[in-house]
């Protein structure tokens, strides 16, 4: 791990990002966090120290400028976890790059590194670790940049990680609309269809069919059931709060389930990511034929 977060830094070290017509060159120090990764021997947080320049005479150029280092944590937390899931989690990093200044932004990785865990206890989807220069060279393709609003299915995905892993968020159903957000966008499923079917179809066709098929079919099921009780009031909903001084077994097995849900959902979407990585493409589409003869 430490060897890869070594190369993280010297490909992080300089960076372009666009924000409308203007060039910025971001210069990157982890020294910080490096050191909390030592005591934590994990990616914890720490300070985060940014060098922005441009030769924008934008009077907003500092507004502008902090957009810009935030944005660019954004990409550097999906490329790494995209690249060796699990790897880069930034709780509570402070952002740094000039007096005006001083941002925390938190992250979990903890969706990323349990795509691990459903990889091996269903044998699908597959997770993998990818070159992490394949992965920065693949993001740079979309040509996203400090775009704000998603537009193409692929940004809507990845615009949904970056909300449902964000940690100021509290634990709740919601993750998992934004999880199935993420899945249908990736796959260009309408509202107008068959979702679960059609869901299944692609996926099965991007990713290959299960070996255990019966058992991949009733996880998916048991997935839109949640997000389908939960957005037509059919669920039981805990008090926002409860659990912060009193844990009982109905509150555990209510986190349990929703936790374990969450965990396969975002392997579907990790796997499916790094796949369109693989074959080095920028999207994905379906088309059903009919032909005659």
């Amino acid at each position: 791990m430490v060897d890869f977060w070594k190369e993280a830094s010297n490909l992080f070290k300089h960076y372009e990002l666009t924000y409308e017509e203007f060039l910025f060159d971001i210069s990157t120090d982890f020294s910080d966090i490096f050191q909390q990764a030592k005591e934590h021997d994990f990616f914890y947080g720490g300070e985060l120290k940014l060098i922005i320049s441009s030769d924008s005479k934008d009077p907003d150029i500092i507004r502008i400028r902090n957009t810009v280092a935030v944005n660019f944590v954004h990409i550097l937390f999906l490329c790494m976890n995209l690249s060796f899931p699990g790897s880069l989690n930034l709780l509570k990093c402070r952002i740094k790059n000039s007096e005006q200044m001083k941002e925390e932004v938190s992250f979990t990785s903890y969706y990323f590194e349990s795509a691990w865990g459903i990889n091996d206890e269903y044998e699908w989807p597959s997770i993998k670790k990818i070159p992490l220069d394949i992965v920065i060279k693949w993001y740079n393709s979309l040509n996203i940049n400090s775009k704000m609003i998603a537009e193409t299915n692929v940004e809507k995905t990845l615009f949904s990680i970056l909300d449902f892993c964000n940690y100021d968020y509290d634990d709740n159903p919601t993750l998992i609309v934004w999880i199935t957000n993420a899945l249908e966008a990736f796959y260009g499923i309408k509202s107008r269809d068959s979702i679960v079917h059609s869901l299944k179809n692609r996926m099965y066709l991007h990713l290959n069919n299960p070996n255990q098929s019966k058992r991949i079919n009733k996880k998916i099921n048991e997935f839109y059931s949640y997000r389908s009780a939960f957005v037509h009031g059919d669920m039981k909903i805990l008090r926002h709060g409860s659990s912060k001084y009193i844990y009982n077994d109905t509150i555990d097995l209510y986190f349990d389930e929703l936790w374990k849900l969450c965990e396969f959902g975002n392997a579907l979407i990790i796997s499916s990511i790094q796949k369109l990585i693989l074959l080095d493409k920028k999207s994905l589409s379906f088309k059903e034929e009919i032909e005659y003869r």
